[in-house]
């Protein structure tokens, strides 16, 4: 937790301190550390409460919410360049911390806006929030950003996948008891089915040899066998990569890939605490650094931190909401990147219509 450095903190001794906030590490960090950063600045107070990644106090129930609620100020600005997921309580409890007397109840909120379906809300909605919002584009700032290119890459399933989506989709539970299988959602069974059998439940096969294991490992999916003909081509050429993925899951098995192919890598998920997270991002920044690529959960490593180092960008499922996986890529394509050209690759294809679907809601 760092205060604003540089700032005229003026003595006002009729109001609690305030400080301007960098929330990227943890909400816990921030409330154990708290007692003693206002220890230091207090009986002073600024005019601007400033916070970055302010996407994270859309959780009213959250810790840094309640303990930056206790502070006052004159002005408030929230910074973030993080999408909300189309979700109106969320909405509310940024612009109520922004504005508590303008949006002061979320029952009359919600009640306000009950069909935002429909396009009269949507444009009511819009005009309510135009005075609180500043949009900045990296286009119009970073004149000297490199060209972001974007390949979309076709996969067909193997064999082995083929009979494993066959069987979701006739519900045929005879095939999929044999490899001890159990489907409880078949949407997310086909996905994961897309992405890699083994991620069905009871598919994945025991084999201790670890060269017969890969290539076990590598038939077994269509989208990783392209994958690796191109992660290698790009090891040969001196790249460095990110590979993104919904699914913990899939992350374990890239690992045991990158494992197998004896490269070194780093990986960010939801389990990763907020010093270990900026320890592995470090390693992978850091000056001829040897490691090859960074594997991260698209919500846990796809905002709020600098990737620049990589050039090369996975999205190797995407997410239902296509501006998270333009946030995972923007991990890479921002302030600090040398290459002329950064690519992006997806696979939609075997995802069925979710990329098509993605494809709508950004156009």
């Amino acid at each position: 937790m760092t205060s604003l450095a540089g700032s005229r903190l003026r003595k006002r001794p009729d109001r609690r301190p305030l400080y301007t906030v960098d929330d990227s590490d943890d909400d816990d960090d921030f409330v154990q550390n708290k007692d003693q950063t206002t220890e230091v600045v207090e009986g002073t107070v600024g005019r601007e409460a400033i916070v970055d990644e302010g996407h994270r106090l859309k959780n009213k129930n959250s810790k840094l919410f309640n303990s930056l609620k206790q502070y006052t100020s004159e002005h408030r600005i929230l910074l973030t360049g993080t999408p909300l997921q189309n979700n109106l309580d969320e909405l509310f409890v940024l612009m109520h911390f922004l504005d508590a007397e303008k949006f002061g109840s979320l029952e009359e909120f919600q009640e306000q806006f009950k069909d935002i379906d429909q396009e009269e809300q949507i444009s009511r909605l819009h005009k309510m929030l135009a005075p609180h919002l500043l949009r900045r584009v990296k286009k119009d700032v970073l004149k000297d950003m490199p060209s972001k290119k974007e390949l979309i890459l076709r996969v067909d399933l193997s064999s082995k996948q083929k009979i494993i989506y066959k069987a979701i989709m006739t519900r045929n539970y005879k095939i999929l008891a044999k490899r001890g299988a159990k489907i409880s959602n078949v949407l997310m069974e086909l996905r994961k089915a897309c992405l890699h059998p083994y991620m069905v439940e009871g598919v994945e096969s025991q084999i201790k040899d670890a060269n017969e294991a890969l290539k076990e490992l590598l038939e077994s999916s269509g989208k990783l066998q392209l994958l690796d003909q191109m992660m290698v081509k790009l090891k040969e050429q001196g790249h460095r990569v990110l590979i993104y993925s919904q699914f913990q899951h899939m992350l374990d098995l890239l690992e045991d890939y990158c494992a197998y192919k004896k490269w070194f890598y780093e990986r960010i998920d939801g389990k990763v605490n907020g010093a270990e997270r900026q320890a592995r991002i470090d390693r992978f920044n850091a000056k001829n650094s040897n490691r090859f690529c960074f594997l991260l959960s698209t919500r846990a490593g796809g905002v709020g931190i600098n990737l620049a180092t990589a050039d090369t960008v996975f999205i190797y499922d995407s997410d239902w909401n296509p501006y998270a996986d333009l946030q995972a890529m923007a991990r890479a394509h921002r302030i600090g990147q040398t290459e002329k050209d950064i690519k992006r690759n997806t696979f939609p294809k075997t995802q069925g219509n979710m990329g098509m679907t993605a494809e709508e809601k950004l156009s």
